[in-house]
């Protein structure tokens, strides 16, 4: 396993979400990571997958996806430019349909 850097804090979860009290759609990271938002207190969670930006949601949680993540960066600064980043997500084949490539590339100006 790589050695993560030293910016990032491992949490584990005091009172995790049950399997039952969530919708079956919803995977097993994607269950800690709104527990743990819920635990924290988190200002916002980074999820993808509509059942689980639902969710977190519904229970007063705050969501952005990676794909607005990298637009965030790239507002403040933080990327030059986002198209290779969204090129690099689909090469290890992170879904990310036609239309919202082209509006995100259009929207960062490139």
């Amino acid at each position: 396993m790589a050695r993560l850097p030293d910016w990032v804090l491992v949490q584990g979860l005091a009172q995790p979400l049950q399997p039952t009290t969530v919708s079956g759609a919803i995977g097993p990271g994607e269950r800690e990571v709104i527990s743990l938002g819920l635990e924290l207190g988190a200002a916002l969670l980074i999820l993808d997958e509509q059942p689980a930006r639902r969710l977190a949601t519904s229970l007063g949680l705050r969501v952005i996806g990676t794909v607005g993540l990298l637009m965030a960066a790239k507002e403040r600064g933080f990327l030059a430019k986002i198209r290779p980043e969204l090129d690099r997500l689909r090469a290890v084949r992170f879904f990310m349909d036609q239309e919202l490539y082209d509006r995100v590339i259009a929207q960062a100006g490139e």
